[in-house]
């Protein structure tokens, strides 16, 4: 199936305030070298740091937060693409109180799993 309607799938909650939604992969849509993601981070919320063995890139559809990406942080707005290096150490974080940021997360690979490296987390997961 070519096309997918985004609507169509279910949103998965992730740890502290996050959600996403595999559009592409191998294990839902048989892709062989690609995975898509589209997330959203609710008002205060951010991303727990996490790795994945393979580069990432992220483009921000809408909202502003910060980036930090092997500790060093930037800020990202609609409209900005964000590449992740694989095995780099990486965040997003919402800091408004109302807004909420919504991205499309690619990966060069047609299974994504994350690799949490902070406490309180699961070693890892797939989306």
């Amino acid at each position: 199936m070519p096309v997918v309607a985004s609507e169509t799938l279910a949103y998965i909650d992730v740890p502290n305030g996050a959600r996403v939604r595999m559009l592409f992969d191998h294990s839902h849509f048989g892709t062989q070298n690609i995975a898509l993601a589209q997330g959203e981070l609710r008002p205060q919320a951010r991303l727990l740091f996490h790795y994945h063995e393979v580069e990432e890139v992220v483009f921000v559809m809408e909202g502003q937060g910060v980036v930090t990406i092997d500790g060093v942080e930037t800020p990202a707005k609609t409209g900005d693409g964000i590449l992740v290096p694989a095995r780099a150490v990486h965040s997003l974080r919402n800091p408004s109180e109302t807004d909420v940021i919504r991205f499309v997360s690619a990966y060069a690979a047609s299974e994504v799993k994350r690799v949490y490296v902070e406490e309180g987390a699961s070693p890892s997961t797939a989306y």
